[in-house]
């Protein structure tokens, strides 16, 4: 008898664009009957992803899991125009972000207390891995619950690996996370793994080396808006600085779809939509923005709902 595959969710970064796999996640549970982390081994995440990724992970005070996705979606419709959102002083003096972060974290601290609480990675229901990178050590960071389970060290609060995951560079202040011999200067793992499905695949085969490895991997949009040469030719570090990130982003979420789709054929499972008719910035909060990121999962579910269909009873077949 062939080994039970090690069932792998991931979820991309793409800030305000989070509602775009919360949307299909819901969408999932709905048909499988169970939650996400009751049918997956591993739920990896970067950035916006990691917050799904811990937030579908955590437990109540009496040890139920605590969200569906449906409910997270809620979280970047009332929370979203609150976290990207700038003072007076802010829109004045610096609009732009070139002088600071564009955002400050109070609002962004808040709903991560709201959502994922005090809990620690060994704590969560299934395995997590969270990706950052440290500004001083110059290196990938991963919070990863397997690991935290066999070094106390390494167990931290969720909520710290969620900080950390989502301070992307000029959007908000790296994260400080300090223990008793160390300290890293944590930012948004999406400079090195915006789509961490790869990452997810070695820490899976380090979990369970003899199992097959089957990732089912959430997009948050392809990016669609182009820079012609024309445009980009005399352009100087200023005009790049955005353009570069979603660049570096949206470059290498494509590159693992493809190295894993080499890699793993039919065990690879890759849910992704163009971002037309919805900007692809990660904190545009108009509601006519959200509400076509809403309407961008919804026809990502309709156009692949045979897919979807495939990989929930897979899930399911135990």
């Amino acid at each position: 008898m062939s080994e039970r595959p090690f069932n792998v969710l991931s979820i991309d970064g793409g800030g305000i664009r989070g509602i775009i796999p919360a949307v299909v996640l819901t969408e999932l549970e709905r048909r499988a009957g169970r939650r996400v982390a009751d049918v997956f081994d591993l739920v990896a995440g970067t950035s916006t992803g990691g917050i799904l990724a811990a937030a579908l992970s955590v437990r109540d005070e009496a040890g139920a899991l605590r969200w569906t996705a449906e409910q997270l979606i809620d979280l970047y419709i009332s929370e979203g125009p609150e976290i990207f959102s700038q003072s007076l002083t802010d829109k004045t003096l610096n609009p732009l972000g070139l002088l600071d972060e564009r955002y400050d974290d109070k609002a962004l601290q808040r709903a991560i207390d709201k959502y994922i609480g005090d809990a620690r990675l060994t704590e969560l229901a299934t395995d997590v891995l969270l990706t950052a990178y440290d500004t001083e050590g110059r290196a990938p960071f991963f919070f990863k619950s397997h690991v935290a389970a066999g070094a106390q060290s390494w167990n931290h609060r969720v909520s710290d690996a969620v900080r950390a995951t989502v301070a992307a560079p000029t959007y908000f202040e790296p994260h400080l996370l300090t223990t008793a011999t160390q300290r890293f200067s944590l930012v948004d793992g999406g400079v090195f793994a915006n789509n961490p499905a790869m990452s997810a695949y070695a820490e899976a085969d380090r979990i369970a080396p003899k199992r097959p490895v089957r990732i089912v991997s959430l997009g948050t949009g392809s990016l669609n808006r182009r820079y012609p040469y024309e445009d980009v030719k005399g352009w100087g570090v200023v005009e790049w600085i955005r353009p570069l990130i979603a660049a570096v982003f949206d470059g290498q979420s494509d590159a693992v779809t493809m190295q894993l789709d080499e890699l793993l054929d039919d065990r690879h499972h890759r849910f992704q939509i163009e971002l037309n008719g919805a900007s692809d910035d990660l904190d545009d909060v108009r509601p006519e923005n959200l509400e076509a990121l809403r309407g961008l999962g919804d026809a990502l579910v309709e156009g692949a709902t045979a897919q979807l269909d495939r990989v929930v009873e897979a899930l399911t077949d135990r």
